[in-house]
């Protein structure tokens, strides 16, 4: 069953103190927790309280007799014991709305006692006895066994039920044929699926019958399967962790996974052996490490698909820049991952396709080429950028990676600023802010195009005192900051060239205007060229954010 037997039995336990009747338990429609109702039959009856559970949104999964032992209620797989229920308890189906697990506009999922998770788990416990499996491969081999069992009852029922006209040959498919078993909630559970607009009709009319069930259940093969199962699960998982316990992070419908042979450190090993001969600095291997890391990730998710059709929603990844990691869909993802996919020997396969060897030194000259102002620097001078990344760091007060910049290019910036000021005195302030911008947005486009691969490096504005500019080293922590900072990116001469590259009658010119009449003006050009937002302009509430979008719209 899909809630812990623990759980139940603490829930049971409590009823009963409290001298309840019935316990109903449900899963909450919002949150998808568990949680009981308690019924007093004084006060409701069990399908008022069904009711009250499904008018809140919540699904109602089983009902358990407070006042009946709880062991046989436990192995029926799916307790739903009410009123109705009790005279005749283990005596045949419940009523259809009883048994009705839930239903869709095309399929209601169907409880059937004689074929239900917990008798299958019975039986696979049972088959596996003298294998002495751990937790988790057993849970492994249940899920395995129901999914078996599942299939073996839709092809009882597709072989009974499927006519063949004697003249024509042809196959015609009658409402019982298209009754099926399927697993539900998550893997948990057995069902009988069947048409939803003649469920009822073939539920009462005893399809599938018991025989055929069991039937399917003989079919199966359990006591020879599961063993068997059991040995294929370990030869595809050898050396892998449990499922649950391989999960690195789980975010919205995928879960991040940890597969030993496809880890970072062995791909950077084969990479630094590659490039053992070519002396690369040490910031020189860590890049094409991580190219390295990325190229062999698409290679494997290339072996994936090709290989495996059915994981198509699988795939290698490189999380956070640094580790490898395989991504599965929360839903079919354990199913997937313990059918050993990608297996070790297509992770092998992998790894040969990306050529490590041959293109680890391609990607290295290829970096140099396009990071030319990214080379190492002597020993004395990564020293002295250390310390004079120490001078200037704002990482103490919180601002990790950021420094301001070197005061002798604040200095330059600020003069040509108060020079283009005095010049127009009636829009001083606005033409330092501007100026300030104008500086920033260059310094950023020189810095972009002179470090390509390095982190995202970026020059800011405050236009507070000695930190009017402030160079941003890609959000990095201070240590990598300082190691970057330290063998000169970004250089000297790059943050000089900025100051040149600012367009200083721009600057005058959109200096020159009213707020309004540039926002006006801006706005103009802005419907000119057909811009659909028009509506998010505010001219008494949100003039800046007009300004902004309409001045970077439009180079002003």
């Amino acid at each position: 069953m899909a809630q812990d037997q623990t759980t139940i039995r603490e829930w049971f336990d409590q009823g009963a103190e409290r001298g309840m009747d019935f316990m109903v338990v449900a899963r909450d429609g919002f949150g998808g927790d568990l949680y009981p109702y308690y019924v007093d039959a004084q006060d409701e009856t069990t399908q008022r309280a069904i009711e009250q559970v499904r008018d809140g949104g919540d699904r109602v999964l089983e009902v358990y007799d407070l006042k009946a032992p709880l062991a046989p209620q436990l192995a029926s797989g799916r307790s739903w014991n009410t009123e109705e229920t009790r005279p005749a308890r283990e005596h045949g189906r419940a009523d259809f709305e009883e048994a009705l697990m839930f239903s869709t506009t095309q399929r209601s999922y169907v409880f059937d006692p004689a074929f239900s998770a917990g008798r299958v788990n019975a039986l696979t416990e049972g088959a596996l006895a003298g294998e002495d499996p751990a937790a988790h491969e057993l849970e492994a081999v249940k899920a395995i066994m129901r999914r078996l069992v599942a299939e073996s009852l839709s092809a009882e029922i597709g072989e009974t039920y499927l006519k063949e006209d004697q003249e024509t040959g042809e196959i015609s498919e009658t409402d019982e044929a298209q009754i099926s078993a399927a697993v539900v909630d998550g893997g948990d559970q057995l069902a009988v699926v069947y048409p939803t607009q003649s469920a009822r009709e073939l539920y009462e009319a005893g399809i599938p019958s018991k025989a055929l069930i069991e039937k399917a259940i003989e079919r199966a093969e359990i006591s020879t399967e599961a063993p068997h199962e059991l040995h294929e699960w370990r030869e595809r998982n050898a050396g892998r962790l449990s499922y649950g316990d391989a999960i690195v992070a789980a975010a919205g419908e995928w879960a991040y996974v940890y597969q030993p042979g496809f880890t970072t450190e062995r791909i950077d090993a084969l990479t630094e052996g590659a490039l053992a001969s070519e002396s690369p600095a040490p910031h020189e291997l860590e890049a094409v490490q991580q190219i390295m890391r990325a190229h062999l990730a698409r290679s494997l998710t290339e072996e994936i698909h090709e290989a495996h059709p059915e994981a198509a929603q699988v795939e290698a990844t490189v999380a956070d820049t640094d580790q490898l990691m395989l991504t599965y869909p929360i839903i079919g993802g354990r199913e997937l991952y313990e059918a050993g996919i990608p297996s070790q020997a297509l992770v092998e396969k992998a790894i040969e396709r990306a050529e490590i060897s041959n293109e680890a030194p391609d990607e290295l000259h290829a970096w140099r080429e396009r990071n030319p102002l990214s080379r190492p620097v002597a020993a004395d001078v990564a020293a002295h950028r250390a310390a004079e990344y120490d001078r200037h760091s704002l990482g103490p007060d919180g601002f990790d990676g950021y420094i301001t910049a070197p005061a002798e290019f604040v200095d330059e910036a600020r003069a040509r600023a108060e020079t283009l000021a005095a010049q127009h005195p009636e829009r001083a302030d606005e033409i330092r802010d501007e100026y300030r911008k104008a500086f920033a947005d260059e310094a950023t486009e020189a810095l972009a195009a002179a470090y390509p691969d390095e982190p995202q490096i970026a020059v800011s504005t405050s236009g507070v005192g000695p930190q009017d500019y402030l160079i941003s080293l890609g959000g990095l922590s201070e240590d990598r900051a300082r190691a970057l900072y330290a063998r000169g990116v970004p250089s000297a001469d790059v943050i000089a060239g900025a100051v040149a590259r600012v367009d200083e009658q721009a600057v005058v010119s959109a200096a020159a205007l009213s707020t309004g009449e540039r926002v006006r003006a801006a706005l103009e050009r802005t419907r000119a060229a057909g811009a659909e937002d028009e509506e998010d302009w505010s001219w008494q509430d949100g003039i800046e954010i007009g300004r902004t979008r309409a001045w970077g719209r439009h180079g002003i």
